[in-house]
């Protein structure tokens, strides 16, 4: 009986050291490093590094690296360097493809970003940065996620380029200042509540590859009166512009097949024409 006993516990000292150790010794290996100002992570397998926070608060312009300890930096982490009020402007790398959940939301001191060859944007990734005015993106974006750029409410304008293919939901809601959107040439849909409480958009052109307008797309945008519609648009979601109180008139294409709930709830619209 004392040996089973006495094999029960050398077997839990053997499961201890096999499995236990390691889980602590991969965790202690995960942990942040340090490089100037920043905290970043290697990711040994690809050879990159991702830019996961600061070690004190940064002021002033902010230059994410091309490479730290010899691998290229290619993205900035999830809520790196959220709610930091005192950088005013943001260069990113050549090397950097992705900028992370709420990475620089809340940073209501950034007035400029040059984003360089960014491919994605994740969500909330500059949500609340209500300085920046002009939003040049670079040709090699792909992806505006969900809310990326909610609540800048400095943005005036808006021309997608043509590499952008996916908007995600609330992409640039309450960005209360912006009066012209170009979708440009590849964006498949305009996601749910893509510009929700736009209040000061008039214009929207909606590029050619667009077949989708989402639901609440458009809500509450009070004075959009001037849309242009493509020939591959088939689809209008619930409620996309509920709200929209200075529409009264409005041209289709006869591609259109589906016209959602409500779509033009609370407008001023006395008819539509399909062309």
């Amino acid at each position: 009986m004392k040996l089973k006993k006495l094999g029960v516990y050398i077997l839990s000292a053997l499961f201890a050291v096999l499995f236990i150790y390691p889980a602590y010794s991969a965790s202690a290996k995960s942990e942040d490093e340090v490089y100037d100002i920043f905290k970043y992570k290697i990711d040994e397998a690809e050879r990159t590094v991702a830019v996961t926070g600061y070690t004190q608060e940064p002021s002033g312009e902010l230059v994410i690296p091309e490479s730290i300890s010899g691998y290229p930096v290619v993205s900035v982490g999830k809520e790196a360097f959220k709610g930091c009020k005192k950088i005013s402007s943001v260069i990113f790398s050549e090397s950097v493809k992705e900028i992370g959940l709420s990475a620089f939301a809340d940073c209501t001191g950034i007035s400029s970003v040059d984003f360089s060859n960014v491919q994605t944007l994740f969500w909330y990734a500059f949500e609340n940065c209500s300085r920046i005015k002009e939003l040049n993106l670079p040709e090699t974006l792909f992806d505006i996620d969900r809310y990326a750029f909610s609540g800048c409410t400095g943005i005036s304008s808006l021309t997608l380029p043509d590499s952008v293919q996916h908007m995600g939901e609330g992409a640039f809601s309450r960005c209360t200042s912006l009066e012209a959107v170009n979708t440009g040439a590849k964006l498949k849909k305009i996601g749910a509540q893509a510009f929700k409480d736009c209040s000061a958009l008039k214009s929207i052109t909606i590029g050619d590859s667009v077949y989708s307008i989402g639901s609440n797309a458009f809500e509450e945008c009070f004075q959009l009166s001037n849309i242009i519609y493509n020939e591959s648009l088939t689809e209008i979601c619930e409620y996309a512009f509920s709200g929209c109180k200075s529409i009264t008139s409005l041209n289709l294409p006869d591609t259109v097949v589906s016209v959602g709930e409500g779509a033009f709830q609370d407008t001023n619209l006395s008819g539509i024409m399909f062309v």
